[in-house]
């Protein structure tokens, strides 16, 4: 897949053909849209998938509830005493081709010890709605420090279709 980022032309290149680079980007770029649009496998009502994450002596727990055009994740994250940090739960929906989908979705922002519950929508247009959705744990050092500035801890990829979420 072609990095959004890279630089066309390449660093370094100085020759004559870059109007076939830039149509094999495009024709690249097309197929990829239409295997983004491809609709995920429904699921019947109610099916669900758990994620776990663990950080240190903290853990974050939860599970995903598949509708037609989105994910539902519910669970909680534990801050321990002195961990002195924020710390939230942010997702995505992925297409089959892991392109970013719909509404991202976040829980609040926590920065004192305790368990804390997540309820994060994530929501799309997309019939079938999304293949994959990727869940982050993030922290940043306090609640006024960017987002800009925050680190993932944990994630996990949790498939459609499949009971199970990887790393």
């Amino acid at each position: 897949m072609i990095d959004p980022g890279a630089t066309i032309p390449p660093e370094g290149y100085s020759g004559g053909n870059m109007r076939k680079l830039k149509t094999a980007v495009g024709v690249m770029a097309a197929a990829a849209a239409v295997v983004a649009v491809a609709a995920a496998p429904a699921l019947a009502a109610g099916e669900t998938n758990e994620w776990t994450m663990y950080y240190g002596n903290s853990t974050a727990k939860g599970t995903n509830a598949w509708s037609e055009q989105s994910v539902g994740i519910a669970g909680n994250h534990y801050i321990p005493s002195g961990a002195n940090q924020c710390r939230r739960i942010y997702a995505v929906g992925l297409t089959v081709a892991y392109v970013p989908i719909g509404e991202d979705g976040s829980s609040a922002w926590k920065c004192f010890e305790g368990v804390h519950p997540v309820s994060v929508p994530v929501r799309t247009t997309t019939d079938g709605g999304p293949a994959w959705v990727l869940i982050r744990w993030e922290q940043k050092a306090t609640a006024a420090t960017p987002d800009s500035a925050r680190t993932v801890i944990g994630h996990r990829y949790c498939k459609r279709s499949s009971f199970d979420c990887f790393v």
